[in-house]
């Protein structure tokens, strides 16, 4: 594993490339991967851009860029809660042998969105487990394994064309372990299409299914966007959407907003207002099949067995003097990024900051 240029571009947000990285932390890192994010994506045009939305805290993003080798493609992205705190990645910049390796190495493992040298874009989003009837544990017995979190890395990896990272899916056997709310699913696009890829339970088997999305429904959330009216009757919901559907007030937003779309200042401005820090201030606040608060139980003061982690991320926010100019309190829009497929550019924003936005192409490195 070689890497460089790992250096500070902004309180919570630094940068480092890699030449090569250890394949077998897909493994090792499993349990250490932090779950329970929200996000929103949409494609428009030669635009892909995504929310990730967490809980607030001192760990830092990582615009991760892996150069090309005889294995991998270039790529550029971004990776959330590697596990190390702000503190700990300034002392490794200033005095690199005081670096844990493993902790260096396992980020490009936690890369939740990016774009590689063939315009391939993938971004990961949470989905509920509950209306899929159990645990992901294996897609196709006997083929080539993979946790279903390090997906985005492994096309980035290793993706011609969406097409191709279907079909190189399609070969593995994908699995989740350990949570037993939260399932995954995934855009990927390339220049020409768009696909929906998610992990279902097809006759007491997970299988992957993959749509091509229509050019006026490049929009995913955080509910099954796979599913037939069939199966999500059979969830017991009443409407559209499967039960434990999250995320719905947002895609209805940009559903509606889509063609509104028509630049980078428009998409991001669509970002900006579904940003987590104000999409749950809605009157129509949805159910929230998770372990986390909703923006309703905060301002309810109803913190219940929740209060601990309530506790510390005050701290964490006192301590450091957040200003972001709005009243979120635990939940936060952690990363903006808005990849340009035909260019092979993103353009990203830090923890709600729209005030600040950086710029990378393939090209820098």
């Amino acid at each position: 594993m070689l890497y460089k240029d790992f250096k500070q571009l902004a309180p919570y947000f630094h940068t480092i490339t890699y030449s090569d990285y250890e394949d077998d932390f897909y493994h090792e890192t499993t349990e250490r991967i932090t779950k329970g994010f929200g996000c929103s994506i949409l494609r428009k045009g030669d635009l892909f851009g995504r929310n990730y939305d967490y809980y607030y805290t001192d760990m830092p993003s990582f615009l991760v860029k892996m150069k090309r080798n005889r294995w991998h493609f270039k790529s550029i992205g971004i990776a959330n809660h590697v596990g190390l705190t702000e503190e700990e990645t300034l002392k490794y910049e200033a005095d690199t042998s005081a670096i844990d390796i493993h902790s260096i190495a396992i980020i490009p493992n936690f890369t939740r969105d990016g774009i590689n040298e063939k315009g391939v874009a993938c971004a990961i989003n949470i989905v509920s487990l509950e209306d899929i009837g159990g645990l992901p544990t294996s897609t196709n017995p006997g083929k080539p394994r993979l946790n279903m979190m390090f997906v985005v890395r492994f096309v980035l990896d290793n993706a011609e064309s969406a097409d191709h990272a279907v079909s190189l899916l399609n070969e593995l056997d994908l699995y989740l372990v350990g949570n037993r709310k939260y399932n995954v699913h995934y855009m990927i696009s390339d220049p020409n299409k768009t696909y929906i890829v998610e992990v279902l339970n097809e006759h007491g088997r997970f299988v992957l299914r993959s749509r091509e999305k229509k050019l006026d429904d490049q929009i995913m959330t955080n509910f099954y966007l796979n599913m037939t009216p069939e199966e999500v009757k059979a969830t017991g919901s009443p409407t559209n959407y499967n039960n434990n559907a999250i995320g719905v007030e947002r895609y209805r937003y940009l559903k509606e907003r889509y063609f509104t779309c028509t630049d980078l200042e428009s998409l991001a401005s669509l970002l900006h207002n579904v940003r987590y820090s104000i999409a749950y201030n809605n009157p129509y606040q949805p159910a929230w099949p998770s372990e986390d608060f909703t923006q309703v139980d905060i301002q309810a003061e109803n913190f219940g067995r929740y209060y601990t982690i309530y506790r510390q991320t005050r701290d964490v926010l006192d301590h450091h003097k957040r200003r972001l100019g709005t009243d979120f309190d635990v939940w936060i829009t952690v990363h903006s990024a808005i990849y340009d497929i035909r260019h092979k550019k993103v353009y990203v924003a830090v923890q709600e900051n729209f005030n600040q936005p950086f710029s990378f192409s393939l090209n820098d490195f």
